[in-house]
């Protein structure tokens, strides 16, 4: 095909025109668009719709993209494209390879840019949700942690509560036997002094009596003072107590920072629409559809907030609104009224 014939109709800019004719100029029309445009001039004489040429009242025209011995006339102003009956977006089913494949195209490019908005939209609605996600989790970060120290704060003064009760507890000890042993030693005074009066007596068998009741201890048996009393073991224990602490968080740090940095507005990967669809949605209308879900659990006791009490060999919680005695665990819940399953 010549290059004259891949040129479109220049009034209803189908490619190739439909029956195509030739005017003396050598321009290209369909016969149909050329017949309209002309039957609606003023005059019988015939131009050209695209150069003004002029070619009087019944121009020759040639059949089909047969050449024409006429030279083409120089450019004329610009193409007006003005038709009666054409319409941009009516692209007729029938057309050629090209009609169809600029159809297609235009539908897709109409899609890709109706999807761009749609994902524009989105973007601008989740960078303005984004800051008030932000201040929430800053707001429960600290919460937490607030929670976490007055924790920690709780325990602190509880040890330093425990040291002083038994800081009295010894000191009160010590003066009851402070005040033992010194009644004691005051007996064993007087018992010297009576001793030396008896060695002037000349009474043996009275003072083989006395020194027979002397020689038997002024009263029971005492403790032992320690020398080397110290609070060096509660030291340790509290040292292991904060290594151990620091251990979990040091273990669960990495989790704690993997949920962080998974928080996104954008995803690296779209979800799988296609198996998402094609997987079987089970019917959950009837009570036997759930119970076929159904799992025994078991509650953790060392996670159970103090106010839950737990029967069955840990598997009915229940609250009363009273404080249980609960030894206290890194994984128990003080604000939340929850509690964990070993199974979760």
């Amino acid at each position: 095909m010549s290059s004259s014939a891949a040129q479109p109709c220049p009034l209803c800019l189908l490619l190739p025109p439909s029956d195509p004719v030739t005017v003396p100029c050598g321009h290209r029309f369909c016969r149909s668009c050329l017949s309209t445009r002309w039957s609606r001039g003023s005059d019988q004489s015939r131009s050209c719709p695209q150069c003004r040429v002029s070619f009087g009242t019944d121009p020759g025209l040639a059949q089909g993209f047969g050449a024409v011995s006429l030279n083409p006339a120089p450019s004329a102003p610009p193409l007006d494209f003005e038709h009666a009956t054409f319409d941009i977006c009516s692209v007729r089913p029938g057309g050629n390879d090209g009609e169809r494949l600029l159809s297609e195209t235009g539908i897709i490019l109409a899609q890709q840019i109706s999807q761009k908005e749609s994902e524009l939209r989105q973007l601008h609605l989740s960078m303005k949700d984004f800051p008030r996600a932000v201040k929430a989790a800053l707001k429960d970060s600290s919460w937490i942690f607030s929670e976490l120290q007055d924790f920690v704060e709780r325990r602190r003064l509880e040890v330093k509560e425990l040291i002083q009760a038994q800081e009295e507890a010894e000191l009160t000890r010590a003066e009851n036997q402070l005040q033992r042993l010194e009644r004691d030693v005051a007996a064993l005074r007087g018992r010297e002094a009576e001793l030396q009066k008896l060695a002037q007596s000349p009474d043996t068998g009275l003072v083989a009596q006395v020194c027979d009741s002397f020689r038997r201890p002024v009263s029971g048996s005492s403790p032992v003072v320690n020398p080397h009393v110290s609070f060096g073991p509660v030291r340790k224990a509290l040292m292991d107590l904060k290594q151990q602490l620091e251990s979990v968080y040091l273990q669960e740090l990495p989790t704690v920072t993997a949920a962080v940095t998974s928080v996104s507005m954008l995803q690296t990967e779209p979800p799988n629409k296609g198996a998402c669809d094609s997987a079987p949605v089970p019917a959950l209308d009837r009570r036997d559809d759930l119970l076929q879900y159904l799992r025994p659990v078991s509650v953790d006791p060392f996670s159970a907030h103090r106010e839950l009490s737990l029967s069955e060999g840990s598997r009915v919680v229940r609250r009363w609104g009273e404080l249980h005695l609960y030894p206290d665990h890194h994984e128990r819940f003080d604000g939340w009224t929850q509690a964990l399953s070993h199974e979760g």
